[in-house]
């Protein structure tokens, strides 16, 4: 009997390193035979079976060394006998193995093979059958290791990792053999690695790598590390070859795999690129030159003889260079400073052979010294063809070996160039440099206008800078001009030019070295003709550079002179009229001794003058002007004339008399208009003038000179004596006692009359009158008060005028109402008036001078007068009595109170009358009163107060006024000052002067009302907590409970509302509560408690107050070592209110000192380490956890004090469920760690067992770390997390971290197939759509990405190609479940096929939705956090797969009448064609259609227009649009079809309406849609 059994046991201690899984059919039987025997079938990994070695290592069960070798039992099979260990093979699939007389053997079972059964091979020697290799490479892919820079033409090596990404399902599980594969690598310019293949290395693999394995359970990626390329060779290459580095990886040249079987290698598709890659390399280095400078000075006797210095500098990374003709260095002339254009006189290579090779080391500087060039540096800047000299260096044109040259820019960025050119600008040696140009001229010495060819002798010194200026010589050198101008730089218009007047003697002379180029007698002839002086105010002279110049000399000035000018002023040498010595001779009237005064009359005079002999001749009407006025000089500058100004007194036959020829103009008889003659000499202008100048409008034109100055005027002044009396001022004073409003009284005057200096002298009788009266006006305007018209004596109103000296009038007496003057409105001022007396004798002319002119008839003296009863206050005090109080909120109260008005003794005076007073009171927020005046009365006296008389030396004092106060809901703190104010009464019966002091003004005295108002007094409160109330539980926050008596001030007003108190309690580090420390409750009063009334004078009781929970356990600790109350007024009480305390201020405060008994966690840090964790198993973690205590903790010893707990959530703060918790992951010795002063614990190295790899992966991305107090600590004490923003305290502190997921996806691009519909039809609802999308991704970089909702994909509408914009008709998710679920597995794209949905395009045309996008995402609600990057949106051009209205063809039927008259109408029906995805159309004038016959089939030439309608007919959806029974009116159709009209037409084309909006497509794109048919002409005879 034979039983078979499996033996777990035996199973679990044969796990072959997990090669063996029952997936892959790696089964382990162990059959157990009762003869002592066991058979065991093993597949091995590969699923080839086990090789003969493998079946041979004995399993580690096997017991193969009894206690005495010796007693081994030997084993029997198949009747052959085997000792202890031996082993034997029984046939390709079977091997044994003698274990102490078991037999046990292994049983090689095949697995099921996956290539064709023609293809599979038996091994001889081998149990099971074999498929031939097979590999599918997908991808391949490198890495370079090095981002060193690459130096060219240096051996060098590059090394890089070759990973190869194979299809599974066409690659065997494993390829086994040697020389297997191979790498080709190369060097190349082209990022697809064809071209020029640098550095070619037919297999970059070692021997080890051509011969390794390929295993899927490997794979991805399969990688060769560390292949090498090596970069020598003779053709080293340049910068520009080293772009990228590009492999190809393929089967080797002569594989053999394992058992020699044939081995099938391809692309996936056959796609060769597939098996290539190719890297940017890292930069490379070549010659780069930052800069370079060169300098040439001449070298020789001859100027053809240089030297060139030419230094090289480089950037810092250059390569060394080390070769033959490495540089080359061209010099030569150009006209510009680039050196672009022609070149002049170069020589292209100037080093000779050992410069062209000087070497690069370190990209040390290069310098070339004493470059010999036979280059002539005279020859250059002397033509405009070489105004620089170049110098272009390259690198040579046979350097050996070859290099990259390139050259940085100004910005310092490679300018990618082959050479650079420096140029310097050159200059001709010779240089004349002129400073300034000075004419004179020697002959004539004067030039007369209006003249024909005067001759012009001139001496013109042109002045150099002797630094700048060298030796100029040479032929033609110098051209100089002259002209006219009318500005004296010689800008502008020139006037008669004279170009050259340098004779060739003058032209050709020598400029030398430190002198200054004078030419003398410098000779040429001027025209005048049809010039006058004012013409040409100026002549000049400009000196250049003579065109003709024999050598190209620099001509300069310094400073800048462009031209070079200099200009004679012609004021003193162009003449046309000198005149000189203008006399004249008048008779004016006399004044002084005159019975008849005329003040008006004319002046006659004769005058002459006399004019120069060179003077040229004229003849006119219009020439001569002579004006005559008053100056108040002899000069007669415009400023010092009078008006009136007599411009012209000549008449017409004076103003054009010709010129003598004793050279005299003589003017007898010339008369002036009347003017006031009395004036004459007086005042101000005491001078008479005649004036003789060229007429203002002449009729010949000329120049008018005076001889002396060469003004154009002649003129004589002469000083005139006054001839009337001009008083000036009247100096007076005025003296009166008892002085009463309303009565004359005598006034006692001194007056005496001043006069100006031009006064005549007068005597005789009655000459003076003065008045006196009172004025408004401070100049005595207007009204006279009380005028008393003359109050001079006979003696003194004819006191006479006397050398100019003051009259002295004397003391004057008059009855005047002087009382009045200031006291009544209006009448303010006390005037005087001096005049001439009504009926002097003799009469004379009386002048009174204002303001430079002649004013009014009389001197008028006002002086102002105030009135002289006066009220002048230094102050106003007010005094309240030291128990008056007025409380707020109450009505009805009386106030008294003590008013002075302090006067100013020496200036008041007695005020006395009716309605004196006005003493007004109000409250105010200001101390001096300004601003809003609250609850004012206008008058608080009574009717004696307000009449009460001031007396002399004596206050205003009103001792009790009493005035009455209604404070209902006005709160004291509302009217913090309670003023009066006293002023004038605006009754009063006198206009007395009411003059408060200025600094007091207005009258005003403002009393605080502190200490005068009251409304609550709080003088202390007190507390009684709750002892009875619930327990505290430790770390929750609890109320604090219990009652507050106030104690109240018996002053205090009744209160009754709502909402009237504030009770803050808050904890403090000092017992008088200063420092709050949080939190602060700021009201814990409920509402009811908050209207509690104060009555009688108090107190207030609060019972049973209860705050909101308060964190207890801090109360005592650090710096919360008081329990503060603080009682005030609510913020809006109902009624407002003032509360006070007796010191003072606006809150009562109790402090009370509390106990402390908690540690107070500040921060909690910790830092974890695991390996590679497996997602779902719980893994070993390693924490380092810190924990910082607030200084406020107390120091805490003893067991069990402290538990760490981990987890893993979904909230950063820890909150929510918690994943994998590990509890009490400390050691004992660990949680009994004390908190002593260092405030501080380290949980060092606390390990936990925890399923770190699910962290991030899935709804759980945080891990936790909790601290808290033990479960059972020998020591008592609170374990508190404080509170953050007020928030309540915890006894546990949490601690957590984010941790991200492993799975991520990068998308490459994303690649959309519309499948249905084939075309999308505007205005259309509800068409179906499918669609097939590909996502590629990057699979270097994409991992497996599993779990559920993972994908979005949304599809929209856009006008932009990138998707950018406003998204039209938005799906946001086309992905059923299944498809948002789908799996992303290794070396996969992503695809989502026959996507279903609807869009709708009701309302929308074409032209609207120009682009179809879509789009993947990563699905908000997908159930692992991956990371999803890349490009996944693309759109498609909708251009070709929206449609709106196609038509396809035109189709008509024409029908006439038989026979064809000449006119009848014409029927048409006309069919037109659309595509079937045509959208439908309706509305009116959609469409216009043209009949009309024409002489070609296409209708391009209309000849007679038979129809032209526009039609409303409806477009069906899909088509056609039929147009039948188009009768048209009666036509003339008798030619149709004859001749040129050969061929009827229909055309249809877009009627006028834009409602609907639609897209019209036609064939070809046209405007229109046409047909046309030929018709039978009817016309027999067509001649």
């Amino acid at each position: 009997m034979v039983v078979f059994a499996i033996s777990a046991d035996i199973m679990a201690r044969t796990r072959l390193n997990r090669e063996y899984s029952p997936s892959a059919m790696r089964c382990i039987f162990i059959f157990v035979v009762v003869l002592s025997f066991t058979f065991v079938s093993l597949v091995n990994s590969r699923g080839d079976g086990i090789e003969t070695d493998e079946l041979f290592d004995l399993p580690d069960y096997v017991d193969i060394d009894p206690e005495d070798p010796n007693d081994a039992t030997p084993c029997t099979y198949q009747r052959e006998e085997y000792f202890h260990t031996e082993r034997w093979v029984v046939d390709e699939c079977s091997r044994c193995f003698c274990n102490n007389g078991t037999t046990n053997c292994v049983y090689e079972s095949c697995p099921t093979l996956t290539c064709d059964f023609f293809d599979q091979v038996k091994i001889e020697g081998e149990c099971c059958k074999k498929c031939p290799p097979e590999m599918v490479v997908s991808r391949t892919e490198m890495v370079l290791h090095t981002e060193e820079v690459i130096v060219e033409g240096t051996r060098q090596e590059l090394k890089f990792d070759v990973s190869v990404q194979i299809q599974k399902q066409g690659t065997s599980r494993h390829v086994h053999g040697v020389k297997l594969w191979k790498t080709n690598a190369w060097i190349s310019r082209s990022f697809d690695g064809s071209g020029n293949r640098l550095f070619f290395t037919e297999n970059a693999l070692t021997r080890t790598q051509q011969d390794s394995s390929f295993s899927k359970p490997n794979y991805p990626p399969w990688l060769f590390g560390n292949v090498t390329l090596a970069l020598e060779g003779d053709k080293r290459g340049l910068c520009e070859d080293f772009t990228y580095l590009c492999v190809k990886f393929n089967v080797g040249d002569e594989p053999v795999t394992e058992f020699n079987l044939d081995f099938s290698f391809m692309a996936q598709n056959n796609d060769e690129s597939r098996l290539q890659a190719c890297t940017v390399l890292p930069d490379c280095k070549g010659v780069v030159i930052s800069d370079f400078e060169w300098s040439i000075q001449e070298a020789g006797e001859t100027r053809r003889q240089s030297s060139v210095d030419l230094d090289i500098a480089f950037q810092d990374d250059t390569r060394d260079l080390e070769g033959s003709g490495l540089w080359q260095a061209s010099l030569f002339a150009s006209s510009n400073a680039r050196g672009t254009g022609e070149r002049f006189n170069e020589i292209e290579q100037i080093l000779n052979e050992q410069q062209s090779r000087k070497p690069i080391v370190d990209a040390e500087n290069v310098r070339i010294r004493r470059i010999q060039a036979d280059f002539d540096l005279g020859t250059i800047g002397c033509t405009p063809d070489t105004t620089h000299l170049c110098l272009e260096l390259q690198k040579g044109p046979t350097t050996q070996p070859d290099y990259t040259l390139d050259f940085l820019d100004e910005r310092g960025n490679h300018a990618n160039v082959e050479s650079v050119i420096k140029c310097s600008p050159r200059k001709c040696g010779a240089k004349a440099i002129f400073t300034e140009l000075m004419p004179e001229i020697t002959s004539p010495p004067v030039l007369i206008e209006n003249t024909p060819a005067q001759t012009v002798v001139l001496d013109v010194e042109a002045i150099t800078d002797k630094e700048l200026s060298t030796l100029v010589e040479g032929d033609t050198l110098w051209q100089m001009n002259v002209f006219f101008s009318k500005k004296p730089n010689g800008f502008g218009r020139r006037i008669g030019e004279r170009f050259q007047v340098l004779n060739s003697l003058k032209q050709t002379q020598t400029l030398g070295s430190g002198d200054d180029l004078d030419f003398s007698d410098v000779r040429f002839e001027v025209d005048l003709s049809r010039l006058v002086c004012e013409d040409i105010p100026y002549m000049c002279t400009e000196l250049k550079k003579n065109p003709s110049a024999s050598i190209d000399y620099e001509f300069g000035t310094k400073p800048e002179q462009d031209p070079f000018i200099g200009c004679l002023d012609m004021s003193d040498i162009c003449r046309g009229v000198i005149a000189r010595d203008l006399e004249w001779k008048a008779e004016f009237p006399n004044f002084l001794d005159s019975d008849r005064i005329e003040p008006i009359q004319s002046v006659e005079t004769n005058s002459s003058v006399a004019v120069n002999s060179i003077s040229r001749d004229i003849n006119g009407r219009t020439m001569w002007q002579m004006s005559v006025f008053a100056s108040s000089t002899d000069q007669a500058a415009p400023e010092d004339i009078l008006t009136p100004y007599f411009s012209q007194v000549l008449t017409e036959e004076q103003a054009g008399l010709p010129v003598p020829e004793d050279g005299i103009l003589r003017f007898q008889n010339m008369k002036t208009p009347p003017f006031q003659v009395d004036r004459l000499g007086c005042g101000k202008y005491r001078f008479f003038c005649y004036e003789f100048k060229k007429a203002e409008d002449p009729d010949v034109d000329f120049t008018f000179n005076e001889d002396d100055t060469g003004g154009n005027t002649v003129l004589n002044c002469q000083e005139m004596e006054c001839q009337a009396v001009t008083p000036d001022v009247l100096d007076w004073t005025l003296e009166a006692e008892d002085l009463t409003p309303g009565m004359k009284t005598p006034v006692n005057l001194n007056v005496d009359l001043i006069f100006n200096d031009d006064t005549r002298d007068i005597s005789g009788d009655a000459l003076w009158r003065l008045g006196l009266f009172g004025s408004a006006a401070p100049n005595g305007s207007g009204p006279k008060f009380d005028e008393v018209h003359q109050i001079l004596d006979d003696r003194r109103l004819s006191l006479p005028v006397v050398d100019q000296a003051p009259i002295e009038f004397g003391e004057l007496l008059a009855d005047f109402e002087i009382g009045t003057i200031g006291c009544t409105e209006g009448v303010d001022y006390v005037c005087l008036e001096l005049t001439k007396h009504d009926s002097p004798q003799p009469d004379y002319i009386m002048l009174i001078e204002q303001d430079g002119s002649y004013g009014p008839e009389s001197v008028v003296s006002c002086k102002q007068q105030e009135c002289f009863s006066k009220a002048v206050f230094d102050d106003l005090t007010a005094t309240f009595a030291e128990d008056d109080i007025i409380v707020e909120g109450e009505p009805d109260q009386l106030a008294r109170v003590h008013l002075t008005g302090v006067t100013d003794k020496a200036k008041s005076t007695v005020v006395s009358g009716e309605d004196l007073w006005t003493m007004a009171t109000f409250f105010s927020g200001s101390k001096v009163g300004r601003g809003m005046r609250l609850m004012e009365r206008t008058q608080i006296l009574d009717r004696d107060e307000i009449s009460q008389p001031l007396t002399r030396g004596a206050d205003l004092d009103f001792p009790e006024v009493e005035f009455p106060l209604d404070l209902t809901d006005v709160r004291c703190s509302s009217v913090p000052y309670v003023c009066f104010e006293l002023k004038k009464n605006k009754l009063a019966s006198i206009n007395y002067k009411f003059k408060p002091d200025p600094e007091q003004e207005p009258l005003i005295n403002c009393q605080s009302t502190e200490g005068l108002c009251k409304g609550v007094v709080g003088r202390f409160l007190s507390w009684a907590p709750d002892e009875d109330a619930n327990g505290h539980v430790p770390g929750e926050r609890s109320p604090i409970i219990g009652d507050v008596t106030v104690d109240v001030a018996p002053i205090s007003r009744d209160l009754s509302g709502k909402d009237l108190w504030k009770l803050s309690i808050f904890a403090s580090s000092d017992e008088d509560g200063v420092a709050k420390v949080g939190p602060v409750f700021d009201q814990v009063l409920s509402k009811s408690q908050r209207k509690t009334p104060l009555q009688d004078g108090g107190p207030i009781d609060f019972e049973g107050i209860v705050t909101q929970p308060y964190p207890i356990d801090q109360l005592g600790c650090g710096e919360s070592k008081y329990l503060c109350l603080e009682l005030r007024k609510s913020d809006e009480p109902i009624p407002e209110f003032d509360f006070e305390t007796t010191e003072g201020e606006d809150v009562l405060k109790h402090c009370i000192e509390q106990t402390c008994d908690a540690v107070f966690l500040d921060e909690l840090d910790w830092e974890m380490e695991f390996d590679m964790p497996v997602p779902g198993e719980k893994s070993p973690v390693s924490f380092d956890i810190n924990a910082r205590f607030d200084d406020m903790s107390r120091e805490v010893n003893g067991e069990d004090l402290w538990q760490v707990n981990v987890f893993g959530s979904n909230n950063g703060d820890g909150a929510g469920e918690r994943f994998s918790e590990d509890s009490r992951i400390l050691t004992e010795e660990q949680g009994a760690l004390p908190l002593d002063e260092s405030l501080s614990i380290a949980f060092q190295n606390a390990q936990a067992a925890f399923d770190i790899g699910s962290i991030g992966c899935t709804e759980f991305d945080h891990v936790c770390v909790e601290l808290t107090r033990g479960r059972e600590p020998t020591t008592e004490f609170h374990f508190i997390v404080p509170s953050v923003e007020d928030e309540l305290p915890t006894q546990t502190a949490i601690s957590c971290k984010p941790k991200s997921c492993g799975s991520m996806v990068f998308f490459e691009d994303l690649v959309p197939e519309i499948l249905v519909p084939e075309v999308f039809t505007e205005g259309k609802d509800n068409q179906r759509t499918e669609v097939n999308l590909t996502g590629i991704t990057d699979k270097g970089r994409t991992t497996q990405v599993a779990g559920e909702d993972l994908w979005q994909a949304n599809t929209f509408f856009s006008l932009n190609g990138d998707g950018s914009g406003e998204r039209l008709l938005e799906h946001s998710q086309i992905l059923d479940g299944d498809q948002a679920s789908w799996a992303l597995l290794d070396d996969q794209d992503w695809t989502a096929e026959a996507l279903d949905f609807d869009v709708d395009l009701a309302g929308l045309t074409c032209d609207q939705i120009p682009y179809m996008c879509f789009e993947l995402i990563k699905n908000p609600a997908s159930s692992i956090n991956y990371q999803f990057e890349g490009e996944a949106l693309k759109c498609l051009d909708m251009s070709d797969r929206c449609k709106g209205v196609e038509f396809t063809e035109l189709d008509f039927e024409v029908t006439l009448e038989e026979p064809v008259h000449v006119r009848q109408p014409m029927e048409i029906d006309a069919v037109v064609s659309a595509n079937p995805y045509s959208r439908g159309v309706s509305g009116v004038d959609l469409w216009e259609l043209e009949v009309y016959s024409s002489s070609d089939p296409e209708g391009e030439e209309p000849v007679v227009t038979y129809a032209e309608e526009v039609l409303d007919t409806p477009l069906p959806e899909g088509g056609p649009l039929s147009l039948s029974d188009i009768i048209t009116d009666e036509l003339d159709v008798n030619l149709l079809g004859c001749g040129i009209q050969e061929y009827l037409c229909v055309k249809l084309s877009r009627g006028p309406s834009e409602v609907p909006e639609y897209t019209l497509e036609l064939p070809e794109n046209a405007d229109s849609i046409v047909t046309c048919k030929k018709q039978k002409c009817e016309v027999s005879d067509m001649r």
